[in-house]
């Protein structure tokens, strides 16, 4: 989906780097922006029909510090916000027409672009105040929306750790700690919704299967219900040829005791959102220019500790 950050289509005459023809201006581009670093931190987006671009580069910032959240973020979803006036020097907002196609990052890493490549015509904001703003959520993926993991109904999802293995339940992988992950015991029609409404609960004891350590009821726990391979994984030990799961059959109670719980890792999302205000171009003056954002995963280890 396309966003238009100003005026559609019109004529304009613009003084820089060019010799007084008329530019066809579009200023259409995607909601999405790339960031590059090259001495300066570059935050910039290419509309290659129109053969135009749109870059924000600032100085005294560096990629790693819109990553800068600790490795436990202090609530669900934290928040960085920084702000930088536009000077036109270290600080620019700058709109390129180029004659022919544009790519890549070499069209703002240098201060001169590539040979290939013919500026028609480019402006910069002389005004402006840029705010970025980063968010950064972790998400465990388990198939239960964190609202849902709210055991003990108090509003704090930090407290909530049913197996105590020192990771809440909504970044905990496996919620009842007995190694079979919690995606792994829920039904079709509670994935990615209210867990409370028609759980799999294979003893009927009250206890959904995600939150109750012995699944079948037979007493021995589900998590040492690894008579065939010690693996920390129930799910492919089957006594009974062509039977279920040990730990879903109540005819098999024999046990190996578990020694340590499944590798965690939860998804950490960053989202950083960039807004200009207060912008002024010769063919545009808008007091909030809403740049877009990027969005970017990376993979957060956690370390239960086994009990």
């Amino acid at each position: 989906m396309r966003k238009v950050l100003g005026i559609v289509i019109f004529l304009i005459t613009l003084t820089a780097c060019n010799d007084g023809d008329l530019i066809d201006l579009s200023f259409d581009f995607e909601d999405e922006f790339t960031i590059n670093e090259c001495g300066q931190l570059i935050f910039y987006k290419i509309n290659d029909a129109q053969n135009e671009s749109l870059a924000l580069s600032l100085s005294g910032i560096s990629l790693e510090s819109l990553f800068a959240f600790d490795e436990v973020l202090n609530q669900v979803q934290d928040t960085i916000i920084i702000e930088r006036n536009i000077n036109g020097t270290t600080n620019r907002l700058n709109y390129r027409v180029y004659n022919g196609t544009v790519t890549g990052n070499d069209l703002f890493c240098n201060p001169i672009p590539p040979a290939n490549v013919s500026v028609r015509s480019e402006e910069d904001t002389p005004t402006g105040t840029v705010i970025i703003t980063i968010i950064a959520r972790d998400d465990d993926n388990d198939g239960i929306p964190a609202e849902f993991e709210d055991v003990n109904g108090n509003g704090n999802l930090f407290d909530d750790d049913s197996d105590n293995d020192g990771i809440p339940n909504f970044l905990d992988v496996d919620d009842d700690g007995d190694n079979v992950l919690t995606r792994d015991e829920l039904t079709p029609n509670t994935l990615n919704t209210d867990p409370r409404i028609n759980p799999l609960d294979t003893d009927g004891d009250g206890i959904p299967d995600y939150l109750d350590i012995d699944d079948d009821g037979d007493g021995a726990l589900t998590r040492d219900e690894e008579n065939i391979l010690q693996d920390e994984n129930p799910r492919n030990d089957i006594t009974e040829p062509g039977g279920l799961p040990d730990y879903l059959n109540p005819n098999v109670s024999t046990s190996v005791p578990a020694v340590a719980f499944r590798p965690h890792a939860v998804v950490r999302t960053y989202t950083i959102k960039v807004q200009v205000n207060n912008v002024q171009f010769s063919f545009l003056n808008q007091t909030i220019l809403d740049f877009g954002e990027n969005v970017s995963t990376v993979t957060v280890q956690k370390f239960p500790v086994f009990n």
